[in-house]
């Protein structure tokens, strides 16, 4: 799906501190940044929701809104590569069930190959390659996360 991608980086927020990046792919059609949530079962949640909940069976837990974390994430990307189109999905596995209308920038991973279709990675690769140091420095500018996802 990328041309290259780098993996558990942190990336500056503009005001001192940092945000974890779980993936961030360079593609043909810009940057687009994977958030990964490892869940079992049906979440619900929504655009203006505070919290979003995930039932698997009998146990009920609820976690914060992601999608706050993830426009604050593409902000800071936006701002450290500006000559890239900056996109990105909260990705839940394989084992989660979302509904019908799911919240805005949720995939499934299984969904990932069919919505984001790359084509040939070498004729990718050339079609972009005038994005190529652009891509190194904002590279430059992120560190590796201190705790790397599972």
């Amino acid at each position: 799906m990328s041309i290259e991608y780098v993996q558990d980086m942190l990336v500056p927020d503009g005001a001192g501190g940092d945000f974890h990046l779980d993936y961030l792919l360079w593609t043909p059609l810009g940057l687009l940044l994977l958030d990964l949530r490892e869940l079992r079962g049906h979440v619900f949640g929504g655009d203006h929701l505070a919290e979003w909940t995930v039932m698997d069976g009998v146990r009920r837990t609820t976690f914060p809104n992601p999608q706050e974390s993830l426009y604050d994430r593409l902000a800071a990307l936006r701002a450290l590569a500006p000559e890239f189109q900056v996109d990105g999905r909260i990705v839940f596995a394989d084992g989660v069930e979302l509904p019908k209308l799911a919240p805005r920038f949720t995939i499934r991973e299984a969904s990932l190959d069919t919505d984001f279709v790359m084509g040939d990675r070498a004729l990718a690769a050339r079609a972009v390659e005038d994005l190529r140091p652009a891509w190194e420095r904002l590279k430059a500018s992120l560190r590796p996360s201190p705790v790397p996802r599972q």
